[in-house]
């Protein structure tokens, strides 16, 4: 029988306790509340549910794009129930791989340093940045508490897939040091069926490994329709069919596929457009390569508020979801929960084995098309604006699927169960 974190010695439930350096759980992440990044936003809401019944500390560094002010190497703050300790590393540019590396790398010294002052009795580790897990272990021999590894991306097998890490040497011992990480933590979350199998590839024994998805709180996402959505009037797209991409213009998005897909669509381009919303290192790439296609029925606005985002969505009849080429399992992107909970379909460009091109095809809330082959996304994108009912009745079907099976009180129960399941006393 489950034990739950917080019972006193007869096993009576006990309020969570008072906010001191003996907290139950430490969330370790770079990325946390007021960061407008995915990641920090689900895990957020995750800590924030947590907290709820367990002391939850999350340690975490300065957000990007917005000024948090505070001096000296840390800052101790409270938000939802969650006691915040952020440390003030390096914001440089992420799209060069120096300012990166540094960012990390000041990320994970102060953390180092932060934490030598917390006891607590679960380390819950993601993975940003990607070497946190190693970090993770040297914690838990001082403490001698459990590790709980929740992988939101599997490193180095992203960076060897765009590219960025070429040295072999580098690479075996990146490689080894994240699976040492793996194979010591108590327990494995993994975000899809397609990353638990590569994780499974790496040696890690599956009765170690949960999977347990992203999720979408249904009641703020909703379906708006075209004519209260003041997106699509504003921008007059109210009688096209919209093609959109939401979310981070980042390295692991195939953009210039579905650009050269749509670029040769032959419908009459006064009948759809291309309607990009969000920011990142590949967005200037991207805008300059829309320039030279012409794909002058395109419109890009600026990372838009969260409280808008049912009415963004929304304005969208057919979403965009590229990955490149080798990438299943090594991210999984969370974007198409929102997508299916505002009953819009989306069009999965990917390996056949990712886990968002099996959504889409086994429950039909959207299409797929493989990688990289850009004849193949052609013909979806001119297949969906010819049958835009059939498109539609695939949007119904996902805000279905998001209700029963991804909506945030269910996803977020079973990260409940998983904590009260591993006791503390069972380390």
């Amino acid at each position: 029988m489950a034990t739950s974190l917080c019972t006193s010695a007869r096993g009576e439930p006990k309020k969570p306790q008072a906010f001191d350096r003996h907290g139950v759980i430490l969330l370790l992440n770079r990325s946390f509340h007021p960061d407008t990044e995915a990641t920090g936003q689900f895990l957020t809401d995750l800590a924030a549910e947590l907290a709820k019944s367990t002391p939850v500390t999350a340690l975490c560094g300065r957000p990007y794009g917005v000024q948090d002010g505070f001096r000296g190497w840390r800052h101790v703050e409270r938000h939802r129930g969650v006691r915040i300790i952020r440390v003030r590393h390096t914001r440089l540019p992420k799209a060069h791989f120096w300012g990166r590396l540094a960012n990390w790398a000041s990320y994970l010294s102060l953390t180092l340093l932060a934490a030598l002052r917390e006891r607590p009795r679960w380390l819950f580790v993601h993975t940003d940045p990607p070497l946190l897990g190693t970090l993770a272990l040297a914690l838990r021999r001082l403490h001698r508490c459990g590790i709980v590894y929740s992988v939101q991306d599997i490193y180095p097998d992203v960076a060897e897939e765009l590219g960025v890490l070429r040295r072999a040497w580098i690479t075996r011992l990146f490689d080894a040091a994240n699976r040492r990480a793996l194979r010591e933590a108590h327990v494995i979350v993994a975000l899809g069926r397609d990353m638990a199998a590569r994780l499974a590839a790496k040696g890690i024994p599956d009765a170690h490994i949960r999977v347990i998805p992203h999720w979408v709180d249904t009641s703020a996402i909703r379906p708006v329709p075209a004519e209260d959505n003041e997106y699509l009037r504003d921008l007059g797209l109210q009688d096209r069919f919209v093609f959109m991409y939401s979310g981070n213009i980042g390295m692991t998005q195939d953009f210039d596929a579905f650009l050269d897909a749509l670029s040769r669509v032959e419908t009459d381009r006064s009948t759809w457009a291309l309607l990009f919303a969000g920011g990142g290192a590949a967005r200037a790439r991207v805008e300059e390569r829309v320039r030279a296609l012409g794909l002058s029925n395109a419109v890009f606005l600026a990372t838009q508020p969260r409280e808008k985002l049912a009415t963004l969505l929304s304005a969208g009849t057919l979403h965009l979801v590229p990955m490149k080429k080798g990438l299943a399992g090594c991210v999984v992107p969370s974007k198409i929960y929102g997508i299916m909970a505002a009953g819009r379909p989306y069009l999965a460009l990917s390996d056949a084995e990712c886990d968002m091109a099996g959504i889409a095809r086994e429950e039909g809330c959207g299409l797929w098309s493989p990688a990289g082959d850009v004849d193949a996304a052609r013909k979806q994108l001119e297949w969906a604006i010819a049958h835009r009912a059939e498109v539609e009745a695939m949007g119904r079907r996902g805000r279905a699927l998001a209700e029963t099976r991804y909506d945030a009180p269910l996803v977020l129960r079973r990260w409940v169960e998983l904590f009260e399941e591993i006791s503390p006393d069972r380390i």
